[in-house]
């Protein structure tokens, strides 16, 4: 009578008492062989809602363990494929089935890796390598079917150990990886359309801390430059150097070509954020360094090297002489390289070094810094002097350098 009350309760989607009817039954009744009857009957009728509904409360009863004699991964799986066949079946991904798919895949996962379970030989048993790969391999397809129309947050694909060998294919490390990769790429998209700043902020938090592999240099790289956009957004300057270090650790010139526009960016944000100079120091080393390792390189854009080293003159200029005279070399030597090519150093990135060091060089002269002064002249007429056609630019520049005076030079 009890259980025809349980099923009543639950065709009419009352779960409360149902329950309350559960506890109030005899312990002889509440035999699992009795319980799972219930499930089977509610099954058989077509009721599949019913029967994932009494299935979940086996579950929760005994904490997503099993009652003894019952096959513990023979359940969770039953009660799983219930639960998906749900989620196909609906129009609509309802958010709550979901939820519910990743609530059951988290109990497994919390019971395969119990302490107590592993000191028994035979839990160990019932969680083998076959049922602890249905488990990953069935998490892992649901987070690719599903990974454009559910939260980020409940993709999952988690892998199940239990002492056992690791799989020399590396299959679930992968999938474990791309499925990390994959939310916090989700994460990352939500948070940049985001108006609420608080959620946006979670979401940048969630994307943070992902893992790498060296067989997924790219995916990885893809992490940590979501990771500087969040340290950006959470102005957390003082976290940029590891992942700076970590970006520029990678064996792709085509990873620093990327990073480089970021680096502008992160520059920009710190400027609007009033930082000190000895913060703003280490944006420029980071985008010389890049500027070094890659300007070299064949094949490279010569507009956007142009535009990058301006950017980092521009950066050094005002506390780091060093960098930006640095940079007026490295123009003067691409310009001569470039010369002679289909693609020659843009001829108005040359003219604004040229007149901006020689303009620093005449503030030097009246600064007295005679010594200082003259290196910068000399270096902006390099400049100028570089471009194919040597024009009315370095004319002018050398007229107005020979009317300085040098002699405490």
């Amino acid at each position: 009578m009890s259980r025809k009350i349980i099923l009543c309760a639950l065709g009419r989607q009352d779960v409360a008492s149902a329950r309350e009817v559960f506890y109030q039954m005899p312990e002889s009744a509440k035999d699992s062989t009795l319980l799972f009857a219930c499930v089977l009957e509610a099954q058989q009728s077509g009721e599949k809602r019913q029967a994932v509904a009494a299935l979940q409360r086996v579950l929760e009863k005994y904490s997503y363990d099993a009652p003894a004699g019952v096959h513990l991964p023979a359940l969770l799986r039953c009660t799983a494929r219930l639960l998906i066949s749900e989620l196909v079946a609906e129009s609509a991904n309802d958010e709550r089935s979901i939820t519910e798919i990743c609530k059951l895949f988290e109990g497994a996962v919390a019971q395969a890796k119990s302490p107590k379970r592993r000191a028994s030989a035979q839990s160990n048993q019932d969680f083998n390598i076959v049922e602890l790969q249905w488990f990953s391999r069935n998490s892992y397809n649901l987070c690719l079917k599903y990974c454009s129309d559910i939260h980020p947050g409940n993709l999952f694909a988690e892998l199940l150990q239990n002492n056992f060998p690791p799989d020399p294919s590396d299959g679930p490390a992968l999938r474990l990886l791309f499925c990390h990769f994959l939310a916090a790429s989700a994460c990352v998209v939500l948070a940049r359309a985001e108006d609420n700043i608080e959620f946006s902020v979670q979401m940048d938090l969630e994307s943070l801390g992902s893992p790498a592999k060296a067989d997924l240099k790219t995916k990885e790289f893809e992490l940590l430059k979501f990771e500087l956009e969040a340290l950006v957004h959470l102005a957390a300057w003082n976290d940029m150097d590891a992942v700076f270090e970590a970006c520029l650790s990678m064996d792709n010139i085509a990873h620093w070509e990327t990073l480089a526009d970021l680096v502008i960016v992160v520059h920009t944000e710190v400027l609007k954020a009033g930082l000190g100079a000895k913060c703003r120091a280490k944006i420029p080393a980071v985008l010389q360094k890049i500027i070094n390792l890659t300007w070299r390189s064949s094949g490279n854009d010569i507009v956007k090297l142009a535009r990058r080293l301006r950017c980092l003159f521009q950066m050094a200029l005002s506390f780091d002489f060093t960098i930006s005279l640095h940079c007026l070399d490295q123009v003067t030597d691409l310009t001569r390289r470039y010369q002679s090519t289909s693609t020659p150093y843009p001829t108005e990135e040359l003219e604004w070094l040229a007149a901006t060091a020689f303009n620093h060089g005449v503030d030097l002269h009246c600064a007295s810094d005679v010594a200082g002064s003259k290196v910068w002249a000399e270096k902006s007429l390099a400049v100028a002097a570089a471009a194919e056609d040597v024009g009315l630019l370095h004319r002018t520049l050398q007229a107005r350098y020979s009317r300085l005076s040098w002699l405490d030079a």
